[in-house]
């Protein structure tokens, strides 16, 4: 899986092209404000501070790597990359603010010379019946940006809530991820909601720990929401189909029940697929809160990664790379 690694290298198969690589000294040096630290924010925070800018990088979180953080839980070289990015911008004396959502006011009062906006996005909830039952759980809930309502108390939940707390230090987080690749707190059966690339490497996670998986999509391919790495979603999914997962494609979510979901099939039958656990992985809706807020209010906004468009990781570190050596 070559292009795993390159995924998150923003010169792979640019060798040719020193314009992507060669990261030359400002002319000037600047202060550049960053918003967001995940892989977008970070490569373009690094990158700027490497050509001599004073960067300020501020996330709402309290751990940088945005969805590197959950996606590294499960592969350990995006953890990997994500701990490379974060040692270096410590050695580039990148000056790093957690756990504040910042306002136009808080950035206007530090003067920057520019402004890069990589808020990155969100889980969409869609409008399905249940969707706010307690054994529905996405990203978010579990690295602890909960803003959706809650019907009733699930003990996972509450566990998952302590896990995202606990992640804020190095040893919370080195044990949340051991409890989640040993002890997935998901319950036997599971339902993936969502055959995306997040759907298919999750579903593959939880078969390996004996979980009973079933993966439903709306969309008739299952690799359509693969991205722009779809010689690993093909690689999850033959993985998925020699261990004869079942991947319902074509379907319609009716509604979520406390015994699972229920679909309305291609033949136009109801059906429900039994789960102790319903996990959402149905891509992600850019954040554009602070981008309509930015505009017209600093000479120079950039935007990187998720929150123009689905941009992944390897968009968003190209973006970042793009526009570090822009400022």
């Amino acid at each position: 899986l070559r292009s795993v690694r390159c995924s998150t290298n923003a010169t792979a198969g640019k060798e040719d092209r020193p314009e992507y690589w060669d990261i030359r000294p400002a002319e000037k040096r600047r202060r550049i404000v960053v918003v967001g630290a995940g892989p977008g924010g970070m490569e373009a925070s690094r990158v700027a501070a490497v050509r001599g800018h004073e960067v300020l990088l501020y996330d709402k979180t309290f751990r940088v790597g945005g969805n590197l953080v959950l996606a590294g839980m499960i592969r350990d070289e995006l953890e990997q990359f994500r701990r490379y990015l974060e040692i270096q911008l410590r050695k580039l004396n990148v000056k790093i603010n957690l756990g504040k959502e910042v306002t136009v006011a808080d950035i206007e009062s530090v003067e920057p010379d520019a402004v890069i906006l990589a808020t990155g996005s969100a889980p969409p909830l869609p409008d399905i019946p249940g969707i706010d039952r307690p054994n529905v759980i996405c990203s978010s809930d579990i690295i602890g940006d909960p803003k959706r309502p809650i019907s009733g108390f699930s003990l996972r939940r509450f566990l998952m809530k302590l896990g995202s707390i606990a992640m804020r230090t190095g040893a919370g987080f080195s044990f949340s991820k051991w409890v989640l690749r040993n002890m997935p707190p998901f319950g036997k059966k599971v339902v993936v909601m969502g055959g995306g690339m997040a759907g298919l490497e999750l579903a593959e996670f939880l078969v390996r720990r004996g979980k009973e998986v079933t993966l439903i999509e709306v969309l008739e391919d299952i690799t359509e929401r693969a991205g722009p790495m779809p010689s690993i979603g093909f690689h999850y999914l033959n993985l998925l189909t020699q261990k004869k997962v079942p991947m319902l494609t074509g379907v319609e979510w009716k509604e979520i029940t406390p015994k699972g979901v229920v679909i309305m099939n291609k033949e136009g039958k109801r059906k429900t697929i039994e789960a102790d656990t319903v996990l959402l992985t149905l891509g992600f809706d850019p954040n554009t809160k602070l981008v309509e807020a930015f505009k017209g209010k600093f000479p120079e906004v950039h935007l990187v990664g998720d929150c123009t468009k689905n941009r992944y990781i390897q968009g968003s570190v190209d973006d970042g790379a793009r526009v570090g050596r822009l400022v």
